[in-house]
């Protein structure tokens, strides 16, 4: 009896990458169900992803397969998390294993798929797919010190890290959000003559803190520092560009 090779019309393209950047070779492309190339050649037969849906703050996934006619199973996810691809001993039918997801940084629910794949020397199985969903962490915006800290609301904070000759203090904040707007004290050296033997001078002053941006390890930040005060009458501005 001879055995026809059997294929499906669905070809998810982020799983046949998955694999690849897992340095096996696609042969054929299943959707959810399981398909193998002939009745001897490997097969997945179930695929199971759980949780389906993790914390925001990350947690253990625990991934079993079950296969017919196989060596080992490899399983993938796309986009690419900690611990995966893995390889399974499913020689005996089933295998399982926990990996640990990191949270979600990215301001978004992430959709996470995880694939795998049934093999037994050079032949393979089709692909089967289950989709896990992690929500964002609720992040807030900082700004960086310059001692490389991140703070939130700061009552004081030094603009000139190289000499100290400007900061704010007894801040009040009105808002903190995609930009920040507060009140206080700016206290600054008129470097006159020079910096070095200048005067601190202390002005009321409003600050308002934006180009707000994502950046890693601390997520969203302000970058820019904008402060209006008032000299003798004049209006004067101060802007400082805020560590990242």
């Amino acid at each position: 009896m001879s055995h026809r090779a059997t294929r499906t019309s669905r070809s998810p393209r982020h799983g046949t990458w998955a694999l690849a950047a897992a340095g096996l070779a696609v042969i054929g492309i299943g959707g959810g169900n399981a398909v193998a190339t002939s009745a001897s050649a490997p097969l997945l037969t179930s695929l199971s992803a759980r949780p389906r849906a993790l914390p925001a703050t990350g947690g253990r996934l625990d991934v079993s397969v079950t296969a017919a006619h196989a060596a080992i199973c490899v399983v993938a996810s796309s986009p690419a998390i900690k611990g995966l691809p893995t390889t399974l001993a499913c020689g005996s039918g089933s295998a399982s294993d926990s990996v640990r997801v990191g949270a979600n940084l990215t301001f978004a629910t992430r959709r996470i798929e995880i694939l795998a794949r049934a093999m037994s020397g050079a032949a393979s199985s089709g692909l089967l797919h289950r989709w896990v969903t992690q929500p964002a962490v609720p992040r807030i915006p900082v700004v960086v010190t310059c001692t490389g800290a991140a703070a939130v609301k700061p009552a004081y904070y030094l603009l000139a890290c190289a000499d100290a000759n400007a900061y704010w203090k007894g801040v009040t904040w009105t808002t903190w959000a995609h930009t920040a707007e507060g009140h206080g004290t700016l206290v600054i050296n008129d470097c006159k003559p020079a910096c070095f033997d200048g005067h601190l001078h202390s002005y009321a002053m409003r600050v308002l803190l934006d180009r707000y941006m994502i950046v890693t390890p601390y997520g969203p930040l302000y970058c820019l520092a904008t402060i209006r005060y008032s000299v003798n009458g004049t209006r004067e501005t101060y802007t400082a560009t805020l560590p990242t």
